[in-house]
């Protein structure tokens, strides 16, 4: 249902899960080089299938300008969203970086986003490997991304439009979950935050407070008559449906494997 194979005779490879048709390469190209936005039902027009309603709830707020906390379980699409953010940025001339804790998951998402918005467009720097910095897209390390924060004339962050915390559930790593924070801290306000977990424990305390850190401060408080209809500067997108399901099997010596009665 989720599988898309395209051709390599296409540079392009197979990618399980990747949801652009290659068909549909011409109408993201065309989003992507035009520099005026993308709106929902051009970003539906890339896949060939619907998107779920959380999908929609994320790319929506996203297109907004908002930054979106997304708590759905694995494998429930959330890297969609991420693409769509992708979308987002490329479409208005900006750039997306796109964080993970390990560089592996690193590697992993380097060719996926390859395999949807070509080489040249995807880069990557991890400790190991740096490639294509100043690409449109760059997947890192979240330590890296810290790091570039830490300098605050890092020209790098002048065009980023938004940023992707993969696994944002690292926050509550004892040793690792100040990186987080610090990202989320020192995160120049005019970027967006992405943050994508499916065991985030506290996901309304997560929006809640991304949401405070991206609101600008200001030194006098105006209080205007009538009801405040100002938008949340973070929205909270929850999702339940597991699409695939979990399976508990018990295994013996031989590797005989029972399920659960």
């Amino acid at each position: 249902k989720y599988s898309c194979t395209l051709n390599f005779d296409d540079d392009s490879i197979d990618v399980v899960g990747r949801l652009v048709a290659i068909d549909c390469q011409d109408t993201l190209e065309m989003i992507l080089n035009r520099g005026k936005g993308v709106n929902l039902e051009e970003l539906q027009s890339i896949y060939r299938h619907p998107l779920d309603p959380f999908q929609i709830s994320a790319a929506t707020s996203l297109i907004e300008g908002k930054s979106v906390v997304v708590s759905a379980p694995t494998s429930s699409g959330k890297t969609l969203v991420a693409e769509a953010a992708a979308v987002a940025m490329l479409s208005q001339g900006k750039r997306l970086i796109y964080t993970t804790p390990l560089k592996a998951l690193s590697n992993q998402k380097l060719l996926e986003l390859r395999a949807i918005f070509g080489d040249q467009r995807v880069g990557l720097r991890t400790g190991d490997a740096a490639v294509l910095m100043e690409a449109d897209i760059v997947v890192m390390t979240t330590e890296i991304l810290r790091n570039m924060l830490y300098s605050l004339d890092d020209e790098r962050m002048e065009t980023v439009g938004c940023v992707v915390l993969d696994e944002v559930h690292y926050l509550g790593d004892p040793d690792r979950g100040t990186v987080w924070e610090e990202c989320i801290i020192y995160c120049p306000k005019n970027i967006q935050i992405l943050a994508l977990s499916a065991t985030v424990g506290n996901p309304e305390d997560l929006a809640g407070w991304i949401g405070d850190m991206r609101t600008p401060q200001v030194a006098v408080h105006v209080v205007s008559e009538g009801p405040d209809n100002s938008m949340p500067a973070c929205s909270l997108v929850t999702s339940s449906t597991r699409p695939v399901p979990l399976k508990w099997l018990f295994s013996q010596r031989g590797a005989s494997f029972f399920s659960s009665p």
